[in-house]
């Protein structure tokens, strides 16, 4: 049995704009309660070596923030893509949009993780293929899916656009093209974690006890959150309707970018003022 079968489909676009609107007041929500943390900690901070990881910081914020708006405006606004061309448009950059905000997220994971391995070139390595990996299967199936978007009839299109705007909708292939995409996070967010959980077991020292335990916290913390809904989002790909396959994407994707800040916001915050620079970093 599919989700949300035997709903009208105006009620399943209802659902998928109001995921959308979601997603956007979660980015700017936060981006107002943090912006103060955000000066103190990185826009004052002089750390000078530690640049790279403060430029990722500001991709992620600034991108996931000022991407999301159009997501925003042409929920709320949405004449201006009812037509097919313009639509498929909107759809190809949100595509565009998620996998851009997820590669800078694993790239501050994999900086993160080599700060806590102390600079270890054996966890940026494995944790650069892996996800590279995940990188070209998301290229791969993400490629197919579009590709099958723009083959479905133009009528149909304009149908589809009559009843319901312009919200992605995806057929069985399409949706199972996107599980394996989402499988794929779910890949690297397991390696995360575990690597996250092993080096925290083992900072048993006293001066490292509060930052320890602050790493195993945020950590368990994103990856129960994200783990919770990638597996709602794999769910509604594989058993939802045409319109509600993809109702969960943008939620999911900035609630990801959004933890990450706060992960890197929180590790600032509970740095001791001499320790070295590899558990610094980030």
């Amino acid at each position: 049995m599919t989700l949300f079968n035997n709903v009208e489909p105006q009620v399943q676009g209802s659902w998928y704009h109001f995921l959308q609107l979601a997603a956007c007041v979660i980015v700017i929500y936060d981006y107002l309660l943090t912006f103060d943390l955000e000066v103190e900690r990185f826009w004052k901070a002089n750390r000078g070596t530690q640049r790279f990881p403060a430029i990722l910081f500001y991709l992620n914020r600034y991108i996931t923030l000022l991407g999301i708006l159009p997501v925003m405006l042409f929920t709320v606004w949405p004449e201006p893509v009812l037509n097919s061309c313009k639509c498929k448009a909107l759809q190809t950059y949100l595509w565009i949009f998620y996998s851009l905000v997820l590669m800078i997220v694993n790239l501050l994971f994999i900086l993160r993780l080599y700060a806590i391995y102390g600079g270890s070139k054996r966890i940026a390595i494995f944790l650069s293929v892996v996800s590279t990996c995940v990188g070209a299967n998301n290229a791969y199936h993400g490629y197919c899916t579009i590709m099958e978007q723009l083959a479905i009839d133009i009528d149909l299109q304009l149908s589809i656009i009559e009843k319901v705007g312009c919200i992605q909708g995806d057929t069985g292939q399409q949706g199972l093209h996107m599980v394996y995409t989402w499988v794929g996070v779910v890949v690297f967010d397991i390696c995360v974690f575990s690597l996250t959980l092993w080096k925290t077991m083992k900072l048993r020292s006293k001066y490292f006890s509060g930052i320890a335990s602050m790493i195993m916290r945020d950590g368990a913390m994103y990856f129960g959150v994200i783990a919770l809904l990638n597996t709602v989002n794999i769910l509604s790909f594989a058993l939802g309707s045409y319109f509600t396959k993809s109702m969960f994407s943008a939620l999911s994707t900035v609630i990801a970018s959004v933890m990450i800040l706060h992960l890197m916001l929180n590790l600032r915050d509970h740095e001791p003022p001499n320790i070295s620079i590899h558990c610094t970093a980030v």
